[in-house]
């Protein structure tokens, strides 16, 4: 089990294992500032929104998985369904976007050589705001939720 928090205003994500309480298991030091931070239910992929993006990390190596881009301002708020099938991105454009993770980690049946970019897109998206997006919440269902 992990503890993985950042800072305001800080691009660090620091990552304690329960095991090692009292050292620092991984320290992520990102290409700029946290705007929102998130695990999947199993704990196996750290979220991570940086300005109009979101990192995919998986936890157990530190590697990054994906990167995610399609906001125009940045990202405010993360959400996972319960199942940890899709992920739910909103933010200061008063969008909010659905990915699906297995298919942005590249774990899909699908051959990405030519089409990574195109498979990578959102699966839908919500641009009925007119203002900034500041939390976003998925009810029990996984694939149903949305």
């Amino acid at each position: 089990q992990l503890i993985i928090s950042s800072v305001k205003d800080s691009p660090v994500v620091n990552v304690w294992s329960f095991e090692r309480k009292d050292q620092l298991h991984l320290k992520i030091i990102c290409p700029n500032k946290v705007t929102a931070l998130k695990t999947t239910n199993d704990g196996k992929y750290c979220l991570v929104a940086i300005n109009t993006s979101l990192y995919i990390w998986q936890t157990s190596s530190g590697e990054l998985l994906a990167i995610l881009e399609k906001h125009y301002q940045k990202i405010t708020c993360i959400a996972v369904t319960s199942d940890d099938s899709y992920i739910v991105t909103a933010g200061d454009d008063g969008l909010a976007f659905v990915w699906s993770l297995g298919v942005s980690v590249g774990y899909n049946e699908f051959d990405v050589t030519d089409t990574e970019s195109t498979l990578r897109d959102p699966i839908h998206k919500w641009s009925d705001h007119t203002n900034a997006i500041t939390d976003v919440h998925i009810g029990l269902g996984g694939i149903e939720a949305y």
